[in-house]
């Protein structure tokens, strides 16, 4: 984010820019996505903040499933990775509901996981061409690689900064056919001083069977 905007806003003026620019990603990132597919797609904005690694349990399953990564390094101003994030339930559903597949297996194909890449792709995109209007520079991205292991250890492999540097999450409800479920952007080496408090938006149900 630009020093002088961090400098002469308030938090909440920051925090209502940042949220309108992810509503605004997450629009057009199902809208390409959708046209794409066989399944309309509708992204909701749940959760918008600054969290640490300690604070992961309270996010993600207490189970601790597999998850999908689709993991961009950063290169500009905010140097870093920024990643698409979701249980590997939900990378599965999500994916085989976009190509129409009918059937029920929990393991992606290697064709699978190449739309699951582009998805996450789409998303983090339009996510970052969208921040780039409260950047002063622009920023870059290598080629996106997707990752399949637990939350806490993901993190770990991406960030390597103490457990309490905070780091910039959004949490956002996905719907498609007659499923509905949680995916993530994260984004390490956050650019933005928002409120201490995440802005709780509304609850969507777990995923449904």
């Amino acid at each position: 984010m630009s020093r002088h905007l961090q400098a002469n806003i308030s938090d909440k003026q920051k925090q209502k820019i940042l949220y309108q620019m992810t509503e605004l990603a997450l629009l057009e990132s199902a809208s390409l996505i959708s046209s794409l597919g066989h399944n309309q797609v509708k992204f909701t904005v749940d959760l918008i903040g600054l969290k640490n690694k300690n604070d992961l349990d309270k996010l993600f399953n207490p189970d601790h499933p597999d998850m999908f990564a689709v993991c961009h390094q950063v290169e500009g101003p905010c140097t870093g990775h920024i990643i698409f994030l979701l249980e590997e339930k939900s990378a599965s559903i999500f994916t085989k509901a976009v190509l129409n597949k009918k059937d029920q297996m929990l393991k992606l194909s290697e064709m699978e996981e190449e739309a699951l890449v582009e998805l996450g792709n789409i998303i983090v995109n339009n996510f970052l061409s969208n921040y780039v209007h409260i950047l002063d520079e622009s920023i870059s991205t290598d080629i996106p690689i997707l990752k399949q292991q637990k939350y806490a250890p993901l993190v770990d492999e991406l960030n390597n900064e103490p457990v309490d540097k905070e780091f910039y999450i959004v949490r956002f409800a996905v719907e498609i056919a007659t499923y509905n479920f949680f995916a993530h952007i994260l984004w390490f080496d956050h650019f933005c001083q928002l409120d201490r408090e995440p802005t709780g938006l509304h609850k969507i149900v777990p995923i449904q069977e």
